[in-house]
């Protein structure tokens, strides 16, 4: 009988193991089922914030995105810096938007653009903007090599342009076009005044 009485403890407890264990088992499969649903919509939100950060990266120089990615704070705030500015565009840009058609404008000057805003790149230049046909790019902020490297950078990238658009123009003549892009440039050194400008809301 004492046996017996042992017996149906034991059994009871080995059930009890087993229920634990079962559980256990249900519980850490839950779990990994959860943890992968979560990494699932991490990854999903990572994809869509690199998409993101992409597309914003289109419309700022890279020297600007990458400060503003590295965390460097938005503010209303200047600084004075001695900046090597080029600035250029192209020669009766007007009368050659005139004889051509817009489609064949577009392209011809994204082409354009590509290529100098590249070869800005290259030199370390920061394209600021583009105005229509214009091109502005500038030396010396974020980061500067010192005023003189800066302005010899300038210069250099402004003759890589010149090649290059000489090069553009033999292609474009090749595609029937008759007066390419013929481009003005000017480079000047002097102090200005960098920063945030604008509002609260838009800078």
């Amino acid at each position: 009988a004492a046996h017996i009485f042992t017996f149906k403890y034991l059994l009871l407890y080995f059930a009890f193991v087993a229920i634990t264990g079962l559980a256990f088992i249900a519980l850490q499969r839950y779990q990994s089922t959860l943890i992968a649903s979560f990494n699932k919509e991490l990854a999903r939100t990572n994809e869509f914030l690199s998409g993101l950060a992409k597309k914003i990266a289109k419309y700022l120089p890279p020297q600007l995105y990458h400060g503003i990615f590295a965390g460097r704070d938005v503010q209303i705030a200047t600084e004075r810096k001695k900046l090597t500015v080029f600035f250029s565009d192209i020669v009766d840009f007007t009368s050659t938007a005139e004889r051509m058609q817009p489609e064949e404008l577009t392209a011809l000057l994204n082409e354009y653009l590509t290529e100098m805003s590249s070869i800005a790149a290259a030199h370390g230049g920061t394209v600021n903007k583009f105005i229509g046909d214009a091109i502005l790019v500038f030396f010396g902020d974020p980061e500067s090599r010192g005023a003189v490297e800066d302005a010899r950078a300038c210069l250099a990238m402004a003759l890589d342009m010149q090649r290059r658009l000489a090069e553009l123009n033999v292609r474009w003549r090749k595609r029937g076009i008759a007066e390419p892009f013929r481009a003005r440039m000017g480079i000047n050194t002097g102090f200005c005044n960098v920063g945030n400008f604008g509002s609260d809301d838009r800078m």
